[in-house]
């Protein structure tokens, strides 16, 4: 870690503050001139093991702090917190030197603050304070004053936002209708952040705090003032499926999803066997066929593998669910083991087991919401982009529960993922399947690619040209081996797109054709008019 003087030019050296480890991370200055940090070393990853480090800055003879890059030597750091088997987090320093940080030591993200020696936990639950560190510069909590920390948590991926008072120790929660929080901001006030919704899209948003009353806005109109909305076009309540929790039980415990329901108030009745007329919302009309399919019997089901693969689904407004809901299609959003929101244990059901204990929970999750009733067990489809792309095409080529599987850019070779990543990630893999290359042969048996034979639904591959992550050769092997196998298979190619589809044209292209795959494979009739797409061996 180094310190630069802004007014230096690229021809001044940097002065080293510290080194030795691999990463660092959220470094924070307190004002009698004392830094904490964040480090960890490879194989970790930061929500493995981490380690929380302070030191003081070098002064000059007149006691003023002193970075002068030909000052030698780094500065003596102190462990306060973390090590094997600890992650911690987002270290704040409060007005009277005292230090807040989160830390899973006890399964849980919490929240800690070291005075001296000791460290107290400041609110212990079964939630999370802090989510994985995927990026820098997080905010999940803000020390508003010497007497309170604004802060947001996740409990069982529904997301919390409170005042903690540090004297009495009370969390008192800002009702707001939101279950995702972003990163906060606050003056001492009021409050800054992002609040996403079951209902609606996302919002940023302030809140003033009425400081005899902090947990209620003090606008006369006690609403929180809306800045700006991710969407200027809000939908129509009736067309919007709202996350029922559910769970089902897997060898390790069990295991958490969110079901959405398809709803369409635009028809006469929802798609629950009730009778309809013979035309859909678009004033179309369609055969006899097409309208039993899709009202008379149970719904089909996507069943959606997040990605990373560490981190976690909340039941926040996702125009993507709701276009499938709203077209009579069930989604089943799972938090399989090794999602983040139910503490570290969890998270940990994935160590060494990626490949096995997703795809398991993903289909046990299927399977259940099948035998519940709740959808057609012959039409069940599989989701996922990137790593959750990996889940799907894995799902389909080990188990036989779908009957159709949709891959976004999966990862189908996991030894290409390691020999070409950025450094951050180059070994997580360690973690999620085993050491490289000394377990080679895992490796290779994990990966998807290599167990086309064993591929038996249909599937429509969505790949970029230029994805450098996954590279579209493997996408092609899949179509060759589904192809070869006489099982209806449809692959789009999308110049110029890389790991992820950018431009907007692509990724409306990429939803309808996700749409037709589905009507064609699984027997009714879209009611949008989508462009045609070619599905071989259909």
């Amino acid at each position: 870690m180094i310190a630069r003087r802004l007014t230096d030019g690229p021809e001044v050296a940097d002065r080293v503050l510290c080194a030795g480890a691999d990463f660092y991370a959220s470094p924070e200055v307190s004002a009698d001139g004392r830094l904490a940090w964040i480090e960890w070393d490879h194989p970790n990853m930061p929500w493995d093991s981490t380690r929380l480090m302070t030191a003081t800055l070098p002064r000059d003879a007149a006691g003023n702090i002193d970075l002068d890059p030909g000052v030698a030597g780094p500065m003596t750091p102190t462990k306060i917190a973390g090590g094997v088997g600890e992650s911690v987090s987002v270290p704040r320093w409060m007005p009277d030197g005292s230090l807040i940080f989160v830390s899973d030591r006890t399964d849980w993200w919490n929240l800690y603050r070291r005075t001296g020696e000791t460290i107290t936990a400041l609110q212990p639950m079964p939630a999370e304070f802090a989510g994985p560190q995927w990026v820098l510069g997080d905010q999940p909590y803000v020390i508003m004053d010497a007497d309170r920390i604004a802060c947001s948590w996740n409990a069982g991926n529904r997301e919390h936002l409170g005042i903690l008072d540090l004297a009495s120790g009370t969390l008192d929660e800002i009702e707001t209708g939101a279950v995702a929080v972003g990163s906060l901001s606050s003056n001492g006030k009021q409050l800054v952040t992002r609040l996403g919704y079951p209902n609606r899209p996302a919002e940023l948003v302030v809140i003033d705090l009425n400081e005899s009353d902090p947990i209620h806005p003090a606008r006369p109109d006690g609403e929180r003032r809306v800045i700006r909305s991710s969407s200027d076009q809000p939908p129509e309540p009736g067309l919007v499926s709202l996350a029922e929790a559910v769970q089902w039980e897997s060898d390790l415990g069990p295991v958490h999803g969110w079901f959405y329901p398809p709803r369409n108030d635009h028809d006469d009745h929802d798609h629950d066997g009730r009778d309809h007329d013979d035309h859909d919302h678009d004033g179309r009309d369609h055969d006899d066929h097409d309208h039993e399919t899709m009202t008379t019997e149970r719904p089909p089901m996507i069943t959606v593998s997040h990605g990373g693969p560490t981190g976690g689904s909340t039941p926040v407004y996702d125009p993507e669910v709701q276009f499938w809901t709203s077209r009579g299609i069930a989604v089943l959003d799972v938090n399989y083991g090794g999602s983040t929101g139910y503490g570290r244990r969890y998270r940990e059901r994935l160590h060494r087991a990626w490949g096995l204990v997703d795809v398991a929970d993903c289909a046990a999750g299927a399977r259940a919401m099948a035998e519940q009733g709740r959808v057609d067990p012959r039409r069940l489809a599989i989701q996922g982009s990137s790593a959750g792309g990996y889940t799907t095409l894995r799902a389909l080529t080990s188990t036989d529960v779908f009957s159709a599987g949709i891959s976004r850019y999966g990862i189908g070779d996991l030894t290409a993922l390691v020999a070409d990543t950025h450094k951050f990630e180059s070994r997580y893999p360690e973690s999620l399947i085993g050491a490289y290359p000394a377990e080679a042969a895992v490796y290779a048996d994990r990966s998807p690619i290599n167990h086309v034979d064993q591929l038996d639904a249909p599937i429509l591959l969505l790949q970029g040209s230029e994805d450098k992550v996954v590279p579209p050769n493997q996408a092609e092997t899949f179509a060759a081996a589904a192809r070869g196998k006489g099982l209806p298979v449809a692959l789009i190619m999308y110049d110029g797109e890389g790991h992820g589809f950018r431009a907007a044209e692509n990724i409306i292209a990429a939803q309808q054709a996700c749409l037709s795959f589905l009507g064609r494979v699984f027997g009714f009739t879209p009611a949008d008019r989508l462009p045609e797409l070619k599905i071989e061996n259909l």
